[in-house]
């Protein structure tokens, strides 16, 4: 009998003792509607932090291109999420269930949907190591964000300096002072920003799709792969939780009191065209008067803010949380340890978190 199979059977005669089937209780749901900061991230942005639209966009294969960051248009989203989910725990306190980040596309059919993350030599055409990119247009996707030039994320604000030598460094390439990162394979976070031609591929911590909304009078009908994207739709980032990067950043946002995320694209562009994606901010309200379409970007989190070993999140250690977990477990839902896999580590490593109460 292998490992696996002899747990299952240990437990389910465990199960017999009738401590199976407690509520599942308290975990917190937050939704932000209103960003506290949604800053369009762009070396010529004239007016920082009361820009109307963020657009996304790259100036590779521009004359340009070696003046600015590949990922050149970016856009910073964050919010304050105390008091709804309770800040100043332990990071281990809090276990997160999902997270989900809305934005909304202000311009009208400006790209193509493209709902899957593109290797970097699908865009080097001249190079041996080249791969045709299978489908049509390039995604949009989220990284968490990485500080240099002694900024955090306590003391970024809304119209603190994109880079040194703002507002018009040139040129303008790994200077920024918030980047989106990813964890090397020492854990330290790197700049993404130049992925294509630092030759590695980014890793995403989600991609975003296009979907319909109910608030708008005459909503798009679906957006399928290679669609134009129209105006109004809603781009969703549903955060990928087995990537390690995403667990740190939400947790420590959630301690901190503000979490925040880059939204980036490698959509090509020539200067000044508007053939990008494009999103409403929370300025395009001050700017244009009350619109319920012109919605900036949302938050949606569910967090069990609690101690590592409970499970059911009812705010108590019991023998209760370890039957639920083996529940989800053998549903096969039950990563603990948050490495991409259900496995028997899992029951170990949670194990380990509920005899430490």
């Amino acid at each position: 009998m292998n490992a696996r199979n002899g747990i299952r059977v240990g437990l389910l005669a465990l199960s017999t003792l009738g401590f199976a089937g407690a509520a599942r209780a308290q975990t917190t749901t937050g939704s932000f509607p209103t960003p506290a900061i949604d800053r369009w991230m762009y070396s010529f942005n004239q007016t920082p932090g009361t820009e109307t639209e963020a657009r996304c966009f790259s100036p590779l294969f521009s004359p340009y291109q070696s003046s600015f960051d590949n990922r050149d248009g970016q856009f910073l989203v964050a919010w304050d999420t105390a008091p709804a989910v309770i800040p100043g725990q332990l990071l281990n306190h809090y276990r997160i269930i999902s997270a989900t980040v809305t934005a909304r596309v202000s311009g009208d059919k400006r790209f193509n949907c493209d709902n899957t993350a593109d290797a970097f030599n699908t865009y080097l055409p001249t190079d041996p190591a080249y791969t045709p990119d299978t489908d049509i247009g390039r995604p949009l996707e989220m990284f968490v964000c990485g500080y240099r030039n002694g900024w955090t994320a306590q003391s970024f604000t809304q119209t603190s300096p994109y880079a040194p030598g703002a507002p018009f460094p040139f040129p303008a390439r790994s200077l920024r002072n918030i980047f989106p990162a990813q964890y090397d394979n020492t854990g330290a976070l790197i700049d993404v920003s130049n992925n294509v031609e630092d030759r590695f591929n980014a890793r995403p911590i989600g991609v975003g799709f296009a979907t319909t909304n109910v608030d708008v009078i005459a909503p798009p009908g679906p957006v399928n792969a290679g669609d134009l994207v129209p105006q109004n739709t809603d781009m969703v980032f549903n955060v990928d939780l087995h990537q390690r990067e995403a667990l740190d950043a939400i947790k420590q946002g959630l301690a901190a009191g503000r979490l925040e995320f880059l939204i980036t694209s490698l959509s090509i562009t020539d200067q000044q065209a508007s053939t990008v994606p494009r999103f409403y901010t929370r300025q395009w309200v001050v700017a244009n008067g009350p619109d319920a379409t012109a919605h900036p970007a949302k938050l949606d989190v569910v967090v069990c803010v609690s101690q590592p070993g409970d499970w059911n999140c009812d705010h108590q250690v019991q023998v209760q949380d370890i039957f639920d977990f083996l529940a989800d477990w053998f549903a096969g839902s039950g990563d603990y340890n948050a490495d991409g896999t259900t496995s028997v580590q899992d029951i170990f490593d949670f194990l380990g978190a509920w005899f430490a109460g």
